[in-house]
């Protein structure tokens, strides 16, 4: 009796397993590197199995893979040694192979990564990864730069790390073990610093977390890049969408509206050399009636194949407008909107593009030490520019990315056989789907009496707290949870600077929020009015019951936050409330 096992000879570990197998009552054992098999026959055994899920066993006409393959192994085993005697005493049993199998198969693939050995999988890169490895680097790099110089926050190691996997993904953006690095970067960097009040905070977190989850899916079920790929990008698309939902949704109130107080104006106001004639009362209510336009088009566009198209170069073209405002350094949140714009291109267009003689020049440009010092060059003007304050510059200067991918799309971007519909927002793996809904769910929570912070309602002058709400469609005092309802304003000088700001800027906390912080400060004294009484020298000690009775864990409240509460009437635009 013959036995042949199939097996992945770049993977040490599956070489060293087969290589001392020792098998009872097998006649003759034939060892088959799958990777020296030639081509007819490993393209017939792809055909039939997905040859990077695991080993193969062909025994008397019948095919064995994965786990099953390791447990009719364990059961024919008879080998030597210790290491030999435990896994076949673990594989002969089916229930344990099915559960640790999967593990092995994380371990194999985590290491032909690290060797920088590629999978049985054979498919090319798409092109729409490579096109999104590509912006998402760019992205990873203007997130740090606004996070050191904008936000100006105490920065973790990780932070640093951040921009340096991006920079290394612009240079090579095909490199598998960079794009995982940024990912495993950001992740444990978003963690650290949340909660932070940013709209492209939140949004990347929410794609990180969906990233997290079908890495981990696809890593035990041995999927390659595109299919992971695949998994991700509708809920990227999905978050854009509801992005756009609420991005105009929040700004359908009395405030917003109104140009005397009206973000759309006061983010106008920081253009660079606005002509003074356009500071007039119609181009205010052109730029807040415009931007809810523009918006829901966009939004509209996305929705339909037909316009798609225009809806991408739309989009990207609205946000990069937007981050010439030297409100804030913008060029963060216009990069991750340009980035998430990307993901709605079909595979077709997308391939247009890489194959486009301009693209091409570019990556022959970047093969090159010439174009090694370009790069390196661009990433250094945003540093220097982020770093001395000129916001309106950074984003200058990144429009020599901007630019030429805006003619790209233009041109090559439109593809008339797309018939994808709304299944594009919908991933198959479903538990991903998940991630989505939250997003949404998360956008919603202020008018339900929940969090108000990264609910994407920054820059809208929503009101919601103290029993009043300025919507104009959800015009009644939110609910049914009454976090809103109940505000606090700090009535004296504390030894808390976050304290004295808010009663110099004459704002309100939330409850909840004031709570939150004294029990992460429990050195802070501070006299408080709550609900017509004063309440002086209050402390984490002082509060102990109240903190323990109402607060959550403190990794629910890395998400659960408040922005400071603004009570004049109208509201004014603001970065922080």
């Amino acid at each position: 009796m013959s036995l042949t096992i199939y097996y992945d000879g770049d993977c040490p570990f599956c070489s060293s397993y087969v290589r001392y197998q020792r098998l009872a009552r097998i006649d003759e054992i034939n060892l088959v590197n799958l990777r020296a098999l030639p081509a007819d026959d490993f393209r017939h055994l792809q055909e039939r199995f997905r040859l990077d899920q695991g080993m193969l066993v062909e025994f008397s006409g019948r095919w064995y893979t994965g786990a099953d393959a390791m447990h009719y192994l364990a059961l024919l085993s008879g080998g030597s040694g210790s290491l030999s005697k435990a896994l076949a005493w673990v594989f002969r049993y089916r229930l344990l192979a099915i559960i640790l199998y999967p593990i092995l198969r994380l371990f194999r693939n985590l290491t032909l990564l690290a060797l920088n050995r590629k999978g049985l999988d054979t498919a090319e890169q798409k092109a729409s990864l490579l096109l999104f490895s590509v912006c998402f680097g760019l992205f990873a790099y203007l997130h740090f730069l606004a996070y050191a110089f904008d936000f100006r926050l105490p920065l973790h190691v990780t932070a640093y790390l951040v921009p340096l996997a991006g920079a290394g993904l612009l240079l090579r953006p095909r490199s598998p073990q960079l794009l995982l690095l940024l990912f495993m970067f950001m992740v444990w960097d978003g963690w650290l610093m949340m909660p932070v009040f940013s709209n492209h905070t939140i949004i990347k977190n929410f794609f990180l977390l969906a990233v997290v989850l079908a890495g981990f899916y696809g890593a035990l079920r041995a999927y390659s890049w595109n299919s992971i790929f695949d998994a991700v990008a509708p809920v990227g698309r999905a978050l854009l969408l509801v992005m756009y939902v609420f991005g105009v949704f929040h700004k359908i109130n009395t405030d917003f509206l109104n140009p005397s107080v009206s973000c759309a104006v006061t983010l106008w106001h920081a253009m660079p050399l606005l002509p003074q004639w356009l500071d007039t009362t119609w181009f205010h209510y052109l730029a807040i009636y415009g931007t809810l336009v523009i918006e829901t088009l966009i939004f509209i566009f996305l929705l339909i194949p037909r316009f798609r198209h225009w809806g991408i170069v739309f989009g990207i073209a609205f946000h990069s407008l937007l981050a010439f405002s030297g409100y804030a350094l913008y060029t963060a949140f216009s990069m991750l909107s340009l980035t998430l714009h990307m993901l709605f291109l079909s595979e077709h267009a997308a391939q247009r593009i890489v194959s486009s003689p301009l693209s091409k020049s570019v990556a022959d440009l970047l093969a090159s030490v010439k174009g090694k010092l370009l790069v390196v060059s661009f990433l250094l003007a945003l540093f220097l520019y982020g770093h001395v304050g000129m916001f309106p510059v950074v984003s200058l200067v990144w429009c020599a990315f901007v630019v030429p991918l805006m003619w790209l799309i233009i041109k090559y971007g439109h593809d008339r056989e797309d018939r994808r519909g709304l299944s594009i927002f919908v991933s198959r793996q479903w538990g991903l789907n998940i991630v989505s809904l939250l997003f949404f769910f998360n956008c919603v929570t202020p008018y339900l009496g929940l969090k108000t912070a990264q609910s994407i309602n920054m820059f809208a002058n929503l009101r919601l707290e103290g029993g009043v709400s300025n919507h104009l469609v959800l015009s009644a005092p939110p609910g049914p949870f009454n976090y809103l309802d109940d505000l606090v304003s700090i009535e004296s000088r504390s030894n808390d600077p976050y304290f004295n700001y808010i009663r110099q800027e004459g704002l309100s906390l939330v409850w909840y929020d004031f709570l939150n912080r004294l029990e992460k400060s429990p050195n802070t004294r501070v006299d408080f009015l709550r609900r017509g009484q004063v309440y002086s020298g209050q402390s984490a000690a002082t509060l102990a019951h109240e903190i323990e009775s109402e607060l959550h864990p403190r990794w629910f409240r890395k998400w659960f936050h408040f922005y400071p509460v603004d009570l004049t009437l109208p509201k004014p635009c603001a970065r922080d409330r």
